[in-house]
């Protein structure tokens, strides 16, 4: 009795879970219906799962889309999902002529846009079709007979992506496409002034906030609470400016180096070193820059509103770090776990936001605009007490010059920190309104490309990152200094 409950019911479930450990459905939609069920991971590219296979493999949507091959789509899914059979341990690449056919079809519209095919996909490392095992078993797949694609008449509503753009993943209607690292939205003149342009900058930011570092290295007395912010600010806006040049030595790392296309969905889940560390560096530092842009306010508003004494606010100085580096970290550690990181096309950094707005408005524009109101309003309640001060003390006929240069000074940096990141914000605010109706007059035919000014937006926010850590070396402008 044991026995036969063991055969009917124990082994057919063990063949089963041996059957599961070895197969695995398919799970990417764009490989469904390719004459066959069931892959095996890993692949011959060490990916470990298919969303990771599905994240690489969707780089070449475009080029399936446009339909250049009719074996480009079975190429692919049988290149990173090989077909994997109950009876075998093995799972069958594609054989040779596909990869030919698919190369001959789509390399020379890839050489059109100054892209080479990939060289992992060499075709001279594919088993033929007359190749068998040694019990006679075949040793690759080839493409089923593909009937031809009824195409929609010229006057219909089209909205797929246009080559070199990568399909991604959208909640709204219409296609989402990432724009290409090089395309023809931007020109070719259009990137190199791009990339002059973030460089002088970014060079600039560098040298003044290091003058203030170096400053601060030389006289620390200079720089005590309330203005010690400032030091912090300028060291944050130094690695921001890092971040930006890294693209120098790396290259442009929010591009894949496959197809030039931006990079999406990095994160833990997805991990690119280079393109995580330009992330941490330009987000990460800009956010804690932004908190230390606060806590400068607080520090101005405790010493003037308050009369807090250097000695008093400096014994709060942990808690001011531990707010202004935590804080951002938190918001850099939810970004990565939810695989929010992207490239941006025209700088060629990583940062969060590039390819999704709603990841932009949560992550960049809130925490801007929040850390810009609270400080603002702590400023304003330290100018208001400044103001009163100066009144008291006029009254009293002593001298108010001293006081009055400290407000100048306050005032004057507070307006160069203020100005740029108003700006910076309505830069977002644009973008955010205009970005998707530019986006899809890039993929659907029967809406003509809008009249926007996006480059000139985009060039005038890659100023305004930068330009608060430019000014913050106006504070040691003095004759001293100089």
């Amino acid at each position: 009795m044991a026995a036969f409950y063991f055969t009917v019911c124990i082994f057919p479930l063990m063949l089963k879970m041996s059957f599961g450990l070895k197969c695995q459905s398919m799970l990417i939609p764009m490989c469904y219906n390719v004459g066959y069920n069931y892959t095996k991971m890993p692949n011959q590219f060490s990916h470990a799962t298919q969303e990771e296979a599905g994240l690489e493999v969707h780089q070449f949507w475009p080029l399936v889309k446009i339909n250049c091959a009719e074996e480009l789509k079975f190429f692919l899914c049988s290149l990173y999902f090989p077909r994997c059979e109950e009876h075998s341990t093995k799972s069958l690449p594609p054989c040779k002529r596909t990869c030919e056919k698919a190369r001959a079809g789509c390399q020379p519209l890839m050489q059109s846009y100054g892209f080479e095919w990939p060289p992992r996909m060499n075709c001279n490392s594919l088993p033929s079709l007359q190749d068998r095992s040694d019990n006679g078993e075949p040793l690759c797949i080839e493409a089923p007979t593909v009937k031809p694609e009824i195409k929609p008449p010229a006057h219909s509503c089209n909205c797929t992506c246009k080559y070199p753009s990568q399909y991604t993943p959208s909640k709204s209607d219409t296609t989402k496409c990432a724009i290409a690292c090089q395309s023809n939205y931007f020109s070719t003149q259009q990137h190199h002034l791009a990339a002059l342009w973030i460089a002088f900058w970014s060079i600039i930011c560098l040298l003044s906030s290091i003058l203030v570092l170096l400053t601060f290295l030389i006289d620390p007395f200079r720089f005590r609470y309330p203005q010690r912010p400032i030091v912090c600010l300028a060291g944050c806006y130094s690695l921001v400016a890092i971040g930006y040049l890294a693209r120098l030595i790396l290259g442009s790392v929010g591009c894949t180096s496959e197809v030039g296309i931006v990079r999406s969905g990095i994160g833990f889940g997805n991990f690119n070193a280079s393109c995580i560390l330009v992330f941490i560096l330009v987000y990460y530092c800009s956010s804690a820059a932004a908190l230390w842009w606060v806590l400068l306010a607080v520090t101005w508003f405790l010493a003037a509103a308050l009369k807090w004494s250097s000695e008093a606010i400096a014994r709060c100085s942990v808690w001011f770090h531990a707010v202004a580096w935590i804080t951002p970290g938190i918001l850099s550690f939810i970004v990565l776990m939810k695989s929010e990181v992207d490239g941006d096309p025209l700088s060629g950094v990583c940062s969060v936001g590039n390819n999704s707005l709603w990841s932009q408005r949560v992550f960049v524009v809130a925490p801007l605009m929040s850390c810009l109101v609270v400080g603002t309003g702590f400023l304003l309640g330290g100018f208001i007490c400044l103001f009163r001060i100066r009144h008291v003390i006029k009254s009293e006929g002593n001298g108010t010059q001293k006081l009055e240069q400290l407000m100048l000074r306050i005032g004057v940096f507070s307006l160069l920190y203020t100005i740029p990141v108003s700006v910076l914000v309505f830069c977002y605010y644009y973008e955010q309104i205009e970005r998707e109706s530019w986006e899809k007059a890039l993929s659907c035919n029967c809406n003509p490309r809008p009249e926007t000014h996006l480059y000139s937006i985009l060039m005038l926010r890659y100023f305004m990152s930068l330009a608060v850590g430019i000014t913050s070396g106006c504070w040691i402008w003095t004759g001293k200094t100089l």
